[in-house]
């Protein structure tokens, strides 16, 4: 007779992992645990494109969205894979725009990016979409979409210009006929504006009246300064008549 053969087929490795979860935030990790006995060499992909070699790994995605992770494992005779897909949900906008600098006696408005479903938390405890601060410091923001719950942290330093000053000195007098220098002082990049519409440093003046400069530096802070400026009439004198003297 016929004898019967059956051909049973092994699987020598299966590649077999868990991701931490299968559905995460916007640039926070995913964690993956690797389960393949017997395996001898790993390849972690994200999108088809390798990123790890070791039994266990951790990956973050970058991009909202539909992402895959495979696991390739391999010994001296096989090699298997396993896949899992993993679903990125956007994070919120948090945008501070850097480090600011204000000047002396100013305020700036601190402003991450508004959405109708995000909550936010200051590192000055305040819960308001933007805040307004007139000290030097770090500023941080914690954005927290409460649909999903994922976050987004930005920090801004704020720091203060160096404060400058203006000094027209005391007021001045002269007498009529001659003339006057008013000299704000030289302030590289500065610009100059004097109440009497002159935009240079330095003014001369004939006329009586209170003068003010207001002197912007490169830095864009303002320094004002006023004098007052009198111009007298010149004194009258007469001592009379020629007088003759007898010897």
């Amino acid at each position: 007779g016929v004898d019967d053969f059956w051909v049973l087929k092994l699987k020598c490795l299966s590649a077999n992992f868990t991701a931490s979860n299968d559905t995460v935030c916007q640039h926070q990790p995913v964690f993956l645990t690797n389960y393949t006995v017997d395996a001898t060499g790993y390849s972690w992909l994200a999108d088809n494109v390798f990123f790890n070699n070791t039994p266990n790994a951790s990956h973050v995605f970058h991009s909202p969205g539909t992402h895959k992770i495979t696991l390739v494992v391999n010994n001296a005779t096989c090699v298997d894979s396993l896949s899992q897909i993993i679903y990125v949900n956007p994070g919120p906008l948090a945008d501070l725009g850097g480090s600011k600098s204000i000047c002396p006696g100013s305020s700036i408005t601190l402003d991450p990016g508004f959405a109708v479903n995000n909550s936010y938390y200051w590192s000055t405890a305040e819960t308001t979409p933007t805040i307004t601060v007139d000290s030097a410091a770090t500023y941080r923001v914690t954005v927290t979409n409460i649909l999903n719950g994922c976050l987004n942290i930005d920090t801004s330093i704020v720091s203060i210009y160096s404060p400058f000053f203006v000094n027209l000195g005391p007021d001045k007098n002269s007498c009529i006929g001659n003339t006057v220098s008013l000299n704000a002082g030289f302030y590289p990049g500065a610009s100059y504006s004097w109440s009497s519409g002159q935009t240079t440093q330095v003014i001369i003046t004939t006329a009586t009246g209170p003068y003010s400069v207001t002197v912007t530096n490169a830095n864009g802070c303002k320094a004002i300064d006023s004098a007052n400026v009198t111009f007298n009439p010149k004194p009258n004198v007469n001592i009379g008549p020629n007088q003759n003297l007898c010897t």
